[in-house]
């Protein structure tokens, strides 16, 4: 008690007012660490969720270049023009590939990727029939062969307006988040 007793009144009250100032600095402290964290957190968790979507979206353009492409490419008569469409539906076929290939990377456990994946798998075969088709100038051929695939083309456009949808929603609760 004679230490107290021998502390000037200046320096006690000074300790009872500095205690809670320190107090509250350090947990205003803990709590900007912790906020900044979690902002880090949810950066990065929106910035994944916004490459997903572009990814899913590339998709899902190519995938309509290609249906462009083909009937461009039906549509020809020129040896030329038949020419240029061939090749530019050759192009936005393997953009298709490259897109889906960069979904799976992206989103590798995702089944309705995985399920675009196969769709585009069963629809390449009759797509190079058209190519050649239409390349040859038989249009009623080539014509057959995209009614033909016209339905799996159609679950192929669905599947990913799905894939794209998800993933917008996805970055839109993200966004909400922030």
């Amino acid at each position: 008690m004679t230490f107290l007793q021998s502390v000037s009144w200046k320096y006690k009250l000074g300790f009872v007012v500095i205690l809670p100032i320190l107090a509250a600095i350090i947990v205003g402290g803990i709590g900007a660490a912790n906020l900044h964290s979690t902002t880090q957190t949810l950066r990065a968790e929106l910035a994944q969720s916004q490459e997903h979507q572009s990814s899913a979206s590339s998709v899902l353009v190519s995938i309509l270049n290609v249906d462009r492409s083909l009937q461009a490419l039906i549509a020809a008569d020129t040896p030329a023009a038949i020419r240029t469409h061939a090749i530019a539906t050759i192009k936005a076929a393997s953009q298709v590939d490259e897109s889906v290939q960069r979904l799976q990377t992206a989103l590798p456990e995702n089944t309705q990727v995985a399920k675009l994946s196969t769709l585009l798998q069963d629809i390449k075969q009759r797509q190079m029939r058209v190519l050649g088709a239409a390349k040859k100038n038989l249009d009623t051929d080539a014509l057959t062969e995209v009614e033909a695939m016209q339905a799996t083309f159609d679950d192929l456009v669905a599947q990913a307006q799905r894939i794209v949808s998800e993933r917008t929603g996805g970055a839109h609760r993200a966004g909400q988040c922030q």
